[in-house]
C-alpha cells in the first residue's frame, strides 16, 4: 500500500539530516525500507505526584535508576501518604510498563516471525514483582485499580490519589491541570522509565507521513513530507501537537520559545533526552492490540484477584499471546 522513501531520501527530495537514526527507524517495515517518516514522537514517563514524594520524605528517585531502585522507592513510602492516597497503583498489568522493563534488560519482545521473544521466566519474575508491593498493601487494591477512569484527565495520579503511576509523557499538562484543581498546591513531574543493563526503557511512538503506492504526484507528496518535517516555521505552527517534533532544530526552536509553557518545554526536553539515549525500535507484530494487551492485562488480573498462580497466568498469557500473534 505505501511506497518506500529511501530513494526519495537518498537523491535529497526529502531530508533527515536533523532527524536522529533511531527515530527515522521508527518508521522502518520488517523489510528495513522506510514507509513513513515521523514528524512526532510520543513516549511513556513515569510520572511522579513530587508533592507527595517530598511530604513522605522520600524525593524523587536518582538519576538513571533502575527497576529495583524504582520498586524500592515505591515500597518506602509505605505508611508515610496522606490517608487514601497509594505509592503506587496496581500495574502488572499495564503493558506498557512491561515493555519497559524488558527494553532495560536488553529483550526482543517479539520474534522475526511475530512471537513473543522474552522468556516465561522473565514474565513470572516481573509479576511477582508488583505482586510484592500489592500483597503488603504499598499500591492500592486491584478492585479499586479496577474502577479507575480513562483518560490522563481523569486517572488517579491526576486525582491525587496516587504517588507516581506510568503516564504518557504528553499527558503531564492536562493531568497537571486536573490534580491543581482537586489538590491545589501539588505538583506533577514525569521521568524517563527505569534503566536496566541496557540502558533506558522507553521506546518511542511516532506518527508520521507516507506516500500510497497509487500516488500520482509523488514528488510533490515528497516536498510536502519534506517541508513539514523540516521547516522551522510549520515546527513552530504545529507546536508538536501530535508527538514531540522529530526534527532536532526544530524542537529546540520550540523549546527555546520564551512563550512556551513549562510543562509543555519539561515534555519537550524529556522527550530531547530520551531520543538522545539511542531508543530502541519495536516492531509491533499483527495481533498486538487484540492479543498481547488484551491478553496480558488480563492475565495479571487474574492473578490479583486470585483466580490463578503468577505461573499458572503465564502460562496461559504465553498460549493465547503466541497462538495470535503474528502472520
Amino acid at each position: 500500500m505505501l511506497l518506500p522513501l529511501d530513494p526519495m531520501i537518498e537523491s535529497g527530495a526529502i531530508k533527515v539530516d536533523d532527524i536522529p537514526k533511531e527515530v527515522v527507524d521508527t518508521g522502518r517495515g520488517p523489510d528495513g525500507k522506510l514507509y513513513f517518516l515521523p514528524y512526532g514522537a510520543a513516549y511513556d514517563a513515569v510520572g511522579v505526584n513530587e508533592t507527595l514524594a517530598r511530604q513522605a520524605g522520600i524525593g524523587l528517585p536518582p538519576e538513571g535508576y533502575d527497576w529495583k531502585q524504582y520498586t524500592d522507592w515505591i515500597a518506602s513510602a509505605k505508611g508515610k501518604l496522606p490517608e487514601g492516597v497509594f505509592a503506587a497503583g496496581s500495574r502488572g498489568g499495564l503493558p506498557n510498563y512491561f515493555i519497559a522493563y524488558q527494553l532495560a534488560n536488553g529483550t526482543d519482545l517479539f520474534t522475526n516471525d511475530g512471537k513473543l521473544g522474552f522468556s516465561k521466566e522473565s514474565l513470572v519474575e516481573y509479576w511477582e514483582m508488583w505482586e510484592k508491593l500489592r500483597k503488603s498493601g504499598v499500591t492500592m487494591s486491584a478492585d479499586t485499580q479496577a474502577d479507575e477512569p480513562e483518560g490522563a484527565e481523569q486517572n488517579f495520579i491526576a486525582q491525587g490519589r496516587l504517588m507516581t503511576d506510568s503516564m504518557p509523557g504528553n499527558a503531564l499538562t492536562p493531568a497537571s491541570a486536573t490534580l491543581a484543581g482537586k489538590a491545589g498546591g501539588q505538583k506533577l513531574t514525569t521521568l524517563p522509565m527505569p534503566s536496566g543493563p541496557s540502558g533506558p526503557g522507553n521506546a518511542l511512538f511516532s506518527s508520521g507521513f507516507a506516500i500510497p503506492t497509487n500516488c500520482d504526484n509523488v514528488p510533490t507528496a515528497a516536498a510536502f513530507i519534506d517541508f513539514f518535517t523540516n521547516d522551522l516555521e510549520a515546527g513552530k505552527t504545529f507546536r508538536s501537537d501530535n508527538g514531540a517534533a522529530t526534527n532536532t532544530k526544530v524542537l529546540q526552536a520550540q523549546i527555546d520559545d520564551p512563550a512556551l509553557p513549562a510543562l509543555k518545554k519539561h515534555e519537550l526536553e524529556l522527550f530531547s533526552k530520551i531520543a538522545a539515549n539511542k531508543p530502541p525500535t519495536i516492531l509491533y507484530p499483527p495481533g498486538y492490540q487484540a492479543t498481547f494487551e488484551s491478553a496480558f492485562t488480563r492475565a495479571y488480573e487474574e492473578i490479583a484477584f486470585g483466580k490463578k498462580t503468577v505461573q499458572q497466568a503465564a502460562d496461559s498469557f504465553f498460549t493465547e499471546a503466541n497462538a495470535g500473534l503474528g502472520g
